[in-house]
């Protein structure tokens, strides 16, 4: 009854129509078509959507062209956090762990949310003089607009089913999703907090460790390319968080951890296409980086700054050297996703 155009996403350019529906109806040949509120499909209407369009247009072209200057030169030289920055994040994350080791030991010993295996958190901080505290229901607004939907499972998601719910802990939003988690899969088993003054937590189980088969035994693979994965999108995720708290040139300090490490070996089943020569082992048990960047030159910088983490942590298994080319590829299949 509704026939249904779909456009594939991955375009450096607006899609026009080369056709007119029957009769000129509905469809218009030469038109250029965006989604407006409503929903609908309409071409631009105003002088300001004819810009957000642009700019859309020529930021892809961007992002696409610095890719292959990437290619080409492997750099980038991201700076960590000063001191004292460092030391707010520590009391910040332990805060924020201290909480959720509460929420967690009310679980069942064997729950897939306790973590035991291993787990990932993101702590970052968004500093700015400008930046003015929201009133918690008009930051939670932000907090859905901010999300960045990407590879399926995205970081600070705000999911609605009442029992993993977000909601109101000490002056913060919080969501522990652990606690009606009803797949085995720890990295689903989200634990985060967004504070309004511009801190954000995110801990999370590995997916390796599902037990569905796809990895194999529990607790011992790592892969090659999720790491790489939620990285960027945390980076993101900032960049867009400090747009919407008004602050886009805000100040971004990210502390990274990933435990539960010891005896796991590398492979590469989030994309089966890379090759890894041989089983590499890690004999440390965690490791950790930390990273400064202004927020609105993250989607530009997003290479480097996942290179200059994730590096040292595959060299870990045996030596391993990141191919040069692997964290700007994998972020663009990750970019590509959500297109």
């Amino acid at each position: 009854v509704y026939p249904v155009i779909s456009v594939p996403g991955g375009h450096h350019f607006p899609i026009r129509s080369k056709s007119a529906g029957p009769d000129g109806q509905v469809i218009q040949a030469n038109v250029y078509y965006i989604r407006r509120p409503g929903p609908s499909s309409e071409p631009p209407q105003t002088g300001n959507e004819w810009d957000r369009l642009i700019r859309r247009c020529v930021a892809s072209n961007r992002r696409a062209l610095d890719d292959q200057f990437r290619t080409i030169l492997a750099g980038g030289n991201p700076e960590a956090p000063p001191q004292a920055e460092q030391d707010r994040l520590k009391e910040w994350k332990d805060s924020c762990f201290q909480r959720w080791e509460a929420l967690a030991s009310g679980l069942p010993n064997e729950h897939p949310a306790r973590l035991t295996h291993g787990r990932c958190h993101f702590a970052y901080r968004i500093s700015h003089p400008d930046l003015n505290p929201k009133a918690l229901p008009d930051f939670r607004n932000s907090m859905r607009e901010a999300v960045i939907r990407l590879t399926g499972w995205p970081p600070f998601w705000i999911p609605t089913r009442a029992d993993i719910a977000p909601y109101i802990q000490d002056g913060m939003i919080e969501c522990f999703m652990g606690q009606g988690l009803v797949d085995p899969n720890p990295g689903k088993a989200d634990f985060w907090r967004g504070s309004p003054d511009g801190r954000f937590f995110l801990l999370r189980g590995f997916q390796e460790d599902d037990g569905s088969g796809h990895y194999g035994v529990v607790g011992r693979f790592f892969d090659l390319v999720l790491p790489v994965w939620r990285t960027g999108e945390v980076l993101l995720h900032a960049e867009s968080m400090a747009t919407q708290l008004g602050v886009p040139d805000a100040e971004i300090s990210l502390d990274v951890d990933w435990k539960g490490l010891t005896g796991r070996v590398l492979v590469s089943r989030a994309n089966p296409h890379r090759q890894l020569s041989y089983d590499r082992q890690i004999r440390q048990d965690e490791y950790s980086a930390m990273v400064s960047v202004q927020a609105d030159r993250i989607s530009d910088s997003l290479p480097e700054l996942v290179n200059e983490i994730v590096m040292p942590l595959f060299a870990l298994f045996d030596f391993y050297q990141l191919p040069a080319n692997l964290v700007t590829e994998e972020l663009g299949r990750m970019r590509g996703f959500g297109t």
